[in-house]
């Protein structure tokens, strides 16, 4: 429990940033794509390609999408491409063995993006240009003083860590 607990609340530093780590929603190199233009729906094909297309040639090759658990049931049912008018489509989301995938590339999950047809609730990350610095000594303390009526024990860990994209302009 204590290790989903870190790791639960590094994952939100690094996503959403607080005084340091700076988190990957407030980098400095992040690139937006616009929404289409009447775009009702949360993620059209178009968005996709756009971000696709707007990742460095290099990062192609280790790019993950991460989005929220919110747009799991839409990317399921509403993410595809129509073909001619017989009305046939491509599915360009796709799971095997559990495992999902956007356009080939991986898809993970998270809560700690924003819900769907909000900014950021759907990003394209090469996850190798984002540093994380973690500081060796860490410190747990443990006290049954807030709890002891109850038998229980309350735990707390000092962590000293950072991040930031490793890139200082958008490219």
């Amino acid at each position: 429990a204590l290790k989903k607990s870190i790791a639960y609340g590094l994952d939100d530093a690094f996503f959403n940033g607080i005084t340091a780590p700076l988190g990957i929603t407030n980098d400095v190199a992040r690139i937006e794509v616009d929404a289409e233009t009447g775009q009702s729906d949360e993620v059209l094909f178009q968005n996709v390609a756009k971000m696709y297309a707007r990742m460095y040639a290099g990062g192609r090759k280790n790019c993950v999408w991460v989005c929220n658990d919110v747009l799991l049931p839409f990317l399921l049912t509403g993410l595809n491409v129509a073909i001619g008018t017989a009305g046939s489509w491509v599915n360009v989301f796709s799971d095997k063995n559990g495992e999902f995938s956007l356009l080939g590339k991986p898809v993970i999950f998270t809560p700690h993006l924003p819900v769907a047809k909000a900014a950021n609730s759907l990003m394209l990350l090469d996850l190798s240009q984002y540093a994380i610095g973690l500081k060796k000594d860490l410190r747990l303390e443990r006290s049954n003083v807030p709890q002891w009526r109850n038998d229980l024990l309350s735990m707390r860990l000092y962590i000293r860590v950072d991040s930031q994209g490793t890139w200082n302009a958008v490219y």
